[in-house]
C-alpha cells in the first residue's frame, strides 16, 4: 500500500528569509527521513538556487532536490501573507513547497512539479484569518495530486 505523506502546512514569520524558510521546512520534516537524507536534501535545493531559482510563478516557488536513499516524497509547505524574497528570481513567494523525491523518481517528479504549478494557478489564496480552514484545502489538494 501507497505510504500518505504527512505534509506539515505552517505560517512563516514575516522576519523570514528564503535561507530560513528552507531551515524552517526542513525542520518540520524531521522524523519523516533520516538527517542524513534531509542534509542532503538541503544541499541539494541550495545547489538547484544557485543554477537555476525555484520560484515558478505567481507567488509560488518550490525548492526541490531528487535524494538518493529516499523511498518516498517528503513534502512540506510554507505560507507568507507579505512574501519571502527569492532573491535569484527577484519575486516575492506567498506559497512555498519544499518537495524532495527519491532520486528513481525521473518523470514522476517533473509530472508531480506541473501539476503543482497548474493546480496552484487555479488556487484560491490562502488567507492569514482562515489559514486553518484554508491548509486543510491545500493539503487534500496535494494529496489528490500525488495520488
Amino acid at each position: 500500500m501507497k505510504q500518505t505523506p504527512r505534509i506539515p502546512i505552517i505560517l512563516l514569520p514575516e522576519s523570514s528569509d528564503q535561507n530560513s524558510t528552507i531551515d524552517v521546512l526542513l525542520a518540520t520534516l524531521e522524523g519523516e527521513a533520516s538527517a542524513e537524507v534531509l542534509g542532503h536534501l538541503k544541499t541539494e535545493v541550495f545547489a538547484r538556487e544557485t543554477t537555476s531559482s525555484t520560484y515558478l510563478d505567481n507567488g509560488l516557488a518550490i525548492p526541490h532536490g531528487r535524494i538518493p536513499g529516499l523511498n518516498h516524497v517528503l513534502l512540506a509547505v510554507g505560507v507568507s501573507a507579505p512574501g519571502i524574497l527569492w532573491p535569484e528570481a527577484g519575486q516575492d513567494a506567498h506559497l512555498i513547497i519544499l518537495l524532495g523525491v527519491p532520486s528513481s523518481m525521473v518523470a514522476g517528479y517533473l509530472v508531480l512539479m506541473q501539476r503543482l504549478l497548474r493546480w496552484y494557478k487555479d488556487a484560491p489564496a490562502i488567507r492569514p484569518d482562515h489559514f486553518e480552514e484554508d491548509i486543510q484545502q491545500v493539503r487534500s489538494a496535494i494529496l489528490t495530486l500525488l495520488a
